[in-house]
């Protein structure tokens, strides 16, 4: 995803990794990535505008 960012230059992308067998989710990825403690937060509303 890093070099998919920089020969692109999105605002943001998102990649999921599944087994095409089972449908188990390998891998996940975000870009911008984000911390999961911040939705405990107040500013959790300006923090999901960007994602």
């Amino acid at each position: 995803m890093e070099d998919f960012g920089k020969v692109y230059n999105p605002k943001g992308a998102a990649s999921i990794v599944i087994n095409v067998k089972t449908g188990e989710i390998l891998a996940m990825a975000s870009y911008p990535s984000y911390e999961p403690k911040d939705f405990l937060r107040r500013d959790f509303t300006r923090k999901m505008e960007r994602i």
